[in-house]
């Protein structure tokens, strides 16, 4: 019986040893697969390990299935961080031991562990991998990427810049692949714009001169030639300044209008533009104009605006490189005077721009922010106003950031189509002469304690499929209803008021609102008007004058959570005109 026992337990510890050998096999091949993905030479393509590689990790089965487990463990959580460690620490030792892993294999090995640290929000660790992996690895780009990421995470803003510019210069320029760092050192850029740190914008420091009473005439500040042009005496020719050495010379002078008389405006006293002469290494760090002074920055510089009316120019301001536009002084005190029919700013890249009062005069929108999800400027601390148009228009995937600012225009405040994703936070968007917000298309707005106010018309309006959400803001005097939701527009309204409009939260359509510890008034009309197969679902709200909804409709308004309060008077939708005067158009709000 003994034998038999002894047979059958040395039986069942021969099945678990295969059946590890088994596991540890399949690992292998998701690791060397893993591997293949994810090692990233300095050319910037993506390619297989070499085969040596591979045979090597073959060959060292059992430090990947330790290395394996200890990225399940880390993954399960911070209770099992001990034992994740554990296993990292024999998985190294071993690799030693054998001999058997390559340092581009280690690279990878510890980067992979950076890369789990970070998503457990274990930065300093994963900033300590990130480290070694750039010690056994240095021509490898990507492990700066990810030492810039972790420190990312860490809200570390000048160690990211500074781990993003060492992989940058090692990253192979020849290449037709686009450098990783541009997109990283955005996003670094504006998440420590967001929390004061300017680590982002690490370039030159540029100066925008005052126009004065030249501002009123459409022209640039008055030419300074110490500031505008290099000394006379000279060791390279006007032909040389405008290579790589010297790249922001001669660009807004003889490229942009070589034969006009604003050429020769720009020429210094006496001397041929032609012949003009610089010394080595001079670059231009005053300019007369925003136009002048942005088409002449690179990714990282700083532009400062000294105190004063600055013109446009005439022309839009092109931002499609990582800058930091700044005012000078209180707001107020920097004002773009723009008169034209085109944008003040027409910004298609991540940016700051704060601190300046924009005037616009023109039938175009004062500002335009366009292009791909990637596209996060921020707007802070700004005023700006349009005389003929909107104020700020979003268009594409683009998720611009505005915050503290006042929007007023012409038309609205803030429209917003397409499928962009605009964030507000603490803005007003008030006096304009339709709506305050606009969205339309697949727009999907976001406003934070931010006030809609006074407007000629609605105080927002959200059509065809877009989704509006509101939180703790307050809708207030505006000269139509305080939301209007039509064709399929979703709605979440949170902690705020809607009251002293032309009507309340009016819905038409196949429309949706969620509003939550609320309070909706109706003023001279409706509180809640809830038309065709409109859905509200209202929950811990005030709701104060009449309501005129379906039976479908009343089951989200009529909850025991809302205290409804009745008007002591019948209404009815107001008179048409004004506001609600008919026009057959298919893009104005719902009638």
């Amino acid at each position: 019986m003994t034998s038999l026992e002894a047979r059958l337990q040395e039986g069942r510890r021969r099945n678990v040893l295969r059946k590890q050998e088994e596991r540890n096999t399949s690992t292998l091949g998701v690791e060397e697969k893993e591997l293949e993905h994810q090692v990233v030479w300095s050319s910037g393509t993506r390619k297989s390990a070499d085969k040596d590689i591979v045979t090597e990790a073959s060959e060292a089965s059992r430090t990947f299935a330790l290395k394996s487990q200890a990225d399940d463990a880390l993954k399960r959580g911070h209770g099992e961080l001990r034992m994740a460690i554990e296993h990292y620490s024999k998985a190294m030792t071993l690799s030693v031991k054998e001999q058997s892993i390559t340092p581009k294999l280690m690279a990878a090995v510890y980067c992979n562990r950076s890369l789990a640290y970070m998503k457990s929000h274990l930065h300093t660790e994963a900033r300590e991998d990130a480290e070694k992996a750039a010690t056994l690895q240095p021509d490898w780009s990507r492990t700066w990427e990810r030492l810039a990421q972790a420190r990312l995470g860490a809200k570390l803003w000048s160690a990211a810049v500074v781990a993003c510019r060492h992989g940058e210069s090692l990253f192979d320029t020849k290449s037709n692949v686009a450098t990783p760092f541009t997109a990283l050192l955005d996003s670094i850029a504006l998440a420590a714009a967001l929390e004061g740190d300017i680590s982002g914008f690490d370039g030159r420091h540029l100066e925008v001169r005052e126009a004065g009473e030249e501002a009123w005439l459409g022209r640039a500040a008055p030419e300074v030639p110490s500031l505008d042009f290099p000394p006379q005496q000279t060791s390279v020719t006007a032909a040389e300044a405008t290579s790589s050495q010297v790249p922001a010379l001669l660009r807004d002078t003889e490229q942009q209008c070589p034969q006009s008389s604003h050429n020769n405006q720009l020429a210094a006293p006496g001397v041929s533009s032609s012949h003009l002469t610089v010394p080595r290494g001079w670059r231009r760090i005053s300019f007369r104009s925003v136009k002048e002074a942005v088409d002449a920055a690179e990714d990282g510089d700083q532009i400062l605006l000294l105190p004063g009316i600055h013109n446009g120019m005439g022309e839009a301001v092109n931002v499609k490189t990582r800058l930091l536009i700044e005012g000078s002084g209180q707001l107020g005190e920097t004002k773009i005077d723009q008169r034209a029919n085109s944008p003040t700013f027409r910004i298609s890249r991540t940016c700051v721009i704060r601190n300046i009062d924009i005037d616009m005069t023109g039938f175009r929108e004062a500002v335009s922010i366009h292009g791909s999800i990637s596209v996060q400027p921020l707007l802070q601390q700004c005023i700006v106003r349009c005389s003929g148009d909107d104020a700020v228009n979003v268009c594409g995937e683009a998720s611009p950031i505005i915050s503290d600012c006042l929007l007023q225009g012409k038309k609205c405040g803030l429209r917003a189509f397409g499928a962009c994703g605009p964030r507000l936070g603490q803005c007003r968007l008030q006096d304009c002469g339709e709506q305050g917000l606009k969205a339309m298309d697949k727009a999907q707005p976001s406003l934070t304690l931010c006030t809609l106010q006074g407007n000629a018309e609605e105080g927002a309006v959200i059509m065809d499929s877009a989704i509006g959400v509101f939180r703790q803001c307050q809708v207030l005097k505006n000269h139509g209803p305080g939301i209007d939701i039509s064709s399929r527009g979703r709605v979440s309204f949170q902690q705020g008021t809607i009251g002293n409009n032309v009507g309340g939260l009016w819905m038409w359509d196949s429309t949706q609102a969620e509003v939550r510890d609320s309070v909706v008034e109706g003023g001279t009309t409706y509180a809640v008007l809830a038309d065709a197969t409109s859905q509200p679902t209202m929950k811990g709200c005030r709701i104060q004058g009449m309501i005129q909804a379906t039976e479908d409709a009343w089951e989200g308004i009529e909850v025991a959570t809302n205290e409804i309060v009745e008007g002591s008077q019948a209404v009815d939708l107001p008179p048409e005109e004004g506001p609600f005067k008919f026009v057959p158009d298919q893009f104005t709000r719902k009638q």
